[in-house]
């Protein structure tokens, strides 16, 4: 998330909510998940100027639709069905800012290409950055040796630095300790997140 924007934030709020709905009505196959998950789009309505901020939220739903019909492997029909309901619910309450931006996006994706181009965003982050959240393309960057966070270097020094790693390893030993088929889908999730964060940079990168 752009740190920079506040208005993108409440994507980080609502995905919970978001993943919670999705979970339950996978299992119970219940049309008012499908309802109220779409309905709960709405709270983060704002961060839609940037779709590449807000598609995180239907990947992530997806990816569990995806890992739910290989692990469950049963009523794979009515899966399928509450999973269309669902995108029917999430297309309709939200198509009054989806056609448009849809329309004006073809209108400047010459402009978005050249302007993403002029930034490299795949090295960003090293691994050890990603595990503690530390991800921003601009976060140690400056301009004309001004940096554009002045308080960016207090996270490489104590006690921040041990604090910002402290909280993800105790989160993350208290999470797994329940060993449920979310556990393991949310575990994949945070391995794939974190290579995916770091970009090319090693490892495994260039």
């Amino acid at each position: 998330i752009d740190i920079i924007q506040p208005s993108l934030r409440p994507v980080q709020a609502v995905l919970p909510i978001m993943k919670l709905l999705w979970l339950k009505g996978l299992e119970i196959k219940s049309l008012k998940y499908s309802f109220w998950l779409a309905a709960s789009s709405l709270l983060y309505a704002n961060a839609n100027v940037n779709i590449a901020t807000v598609s995180p939220i239907y990947i992530i739903l997806f990816l569990y639709l995806i890992f739910f019909l290989l692990v469950e492997r049963k009523n794979i029909g009515s899966t399928i069905k509450f999973a269309l309901i669902s995108l029917f619910f999430l297309i309709t309450i939200n198509f009054w800012w989806l056609f448009p931006t849809i329309l004006s996006t073809f209108n400047v994706l010459g402009g978005i290409k050249t302007s993403a181009s002029s930034i490299s965003f795949l090295t960003s982050s090293d691994l050890v950055e990603a595990f503690r959240f530390l991800g921003f393309w601009a976060w140690k960057a400056s301009y004309e040796g001004m940096p554009h966070f002045l308080y960016s270097q207090n996270y490489d020094k104590l006690p921040l630095v041990f604090l910002t790693y402290i909280i993800p390893v105790f989160s993350l030993i208290i999470f797994f300790r329940k060993r449920k088929k979310e556990t393991v889908f949310l575990g994949i999730l945070v391995i794939l997140g974190l290579f995916l964060i770091k970009g090319i940079l090693p490892p495994f990168g260039k």
